[in-house]
Order: structure tokens, then C-alpha cells, then sequence
């Protein structure tokens, strides 16, 4: 017999004292910090069986996911306090990212439109007072890159930031031209390139599709 929350564990006849739900958690966030996500994400899981309504346990068991880039995991507990949770526009987000991560394109989607959506209401001070929200996290050929999606004009509808260590990082963004016209636009600190408009309204993954094939034949813009 086996059970954990400070309960006895018998095993080969021999009571055990499991650790607490409140251990558990600590050694989690230990793991977590050491970047041990494989066994940060491992321990969270063990906790959730006792405590599988607790928000910090399923949020520490989702960044513990994102480490390891485990996104469907990450994906399955970030879903599971979003519905316990479902004013925290951050936790959105966040599942936004996770999502678009995991390869949910419709579901990633649906979660930006909806963060629009309560952005123009005006109803939450935090989410109003942004002008844009994370977006997406990726890696490619080998450099790491962050995007934004802005909320509304003037704001770039989309922009790839890259992370770069020497603090000179590209951009491409997508930002409305004249009338319904949007355009491509590779920036970096010495030079900026307007590529050829798009009549439509891209979607992220339309523009994630466009940065890959510029970045691919375009090799590095600095000089």
C-alpha cells in the first residue's frame, strides 16, 4: 500500500512516512530553480495526486513542462488552473504560448482573440494598461526568439525579436501599411528593409512561416 500527504507508505511490510504534500512542493521548487525540469516536473506530478486542484502546484508542474519542453504536459496542467482560474489573463497567456508551443495552431489562435477581445473591453487594469502580449517562444537555426502580438495599431500586429547575447537582436515585424495593406519589416540598429506587402491580415502562423523561409535564404542582416 502506498499513499502520500504525510500518510504511511508500506512497503515490504515496512510503514514509511511519505513526505508531505508541502515537501513535495519545496523539493519541486528546489529542482525547479536547479534546472532539474525532468525531475522538478516529475515531483509537481507527484504532489497533484494529493492536491490536483491546487493552482501553484499545477503552475510550478507547467513551468517545470516548458523546461523540459514536455508542451503537451505543460499544455495539460496550464488548461487545468486556467479553468480553475479563468480571470487571470497572465495564466491565458501563458497557455497561449504553451499552446502555440505544442503545435495548437486553432487553439493558440482562439486564446489570442480572445485576450483582444478582453483587452478592448477595458474591464481589467493589468491587461488594459499593455499595448501588446507574448505571443510565442521558438528556437531557429539556432538562436532563440521571442514574439509579440499588439492589440491594435499602431502597434505592430506581429514582431520576432531575437535574443541575441550582444544586445543587437533582429526584428521582423508585421505592421499595417496603407489601408488594409500590411507589411514585412526586418529591423536591426544600422538598417531597416521593407519587404513586399501582404492585402490580407496574416495569421501568426503565416507570419512564423514567412520569418522561416526570409531568415533561411536571407542568412544574417548585420554587416
Amino acid at each position: 500500500m502506498r499513499r502520500l500527504g504525510g500518510l504511511l507508505v508500506v512497503l515490504g511490510g515496512v510503514a514509511l512516512a511519505a513526505p508531505s504534500v508541502a515537501a513535495l512542493a519545496t523539493q519541486a521548487a528546489q529542482q525547479l530553480d536547479a534546472h532539474q525540469y525532468r525531475q522538478a516536473l516529475a515531483t509537481y506530478e507527484s504532489a497533484l495526486k494529493v492536491e490536483p486542484e491546487d493552482p501553484e502546484l499545477l503552475v510550478g508542474a507547467a513551468k517545470a513542462a516548458e523546461g523540459a519542453e514536455r508542451w503537451d504536459a505543460a499544455v495539460t496542467h496550464l488548461r487545468h488552473v486556467h479553468r480553475l482560474l479563468p480571470g487571470d489573463w497572465r495564466l491565458e497567456d501563458e497557455l497561449l504560448c504553451d499552446e502555440q508551443s505544442a503545435g495548437h495552431d486553432a487553439e493558440a489562435e482562439a486564446l489570442a482573440n480572445d485576450l483582444v477581445v478582453k483587452w478592448k473591453a477595458g474591464t481589467d487594469g493589468s491587461l488594459s494598461a499593455n499595448t501588446r502580449f507574448p505571443r510565442a517562444h521558438f528556437q531557429f537555426n539556432g538562436a532563440r526568439y521571442d514574439v509579440y502580438q499588439g492589440f491594435q495599431p499602431p502597434q505592430p500586429l506581429y514582431t520576432f525579436v531575437e535574443l541575441s547575447p550582444d544586445d543587437n537582436p533582429l526584428r521582423l515585424s508585421v505592421v499595417r501599411a496603407e489601408g488594409s495593406h500590411w507589411r514585412y519589416v526586418i529591423s536591426d540598429p544600422v538598417a531597416e528593409t521593407t519587404l513586399e506587402p501582404s492585402s490580407d491580415r496574416p495569421t501568426y502562423a503565416a507570419a512564423r512561416a514567412y520569418f522561416e523561409r526570409y531568415w533561411s535564404g536571407a542568412g544574417s542582416l548585420r554587416p
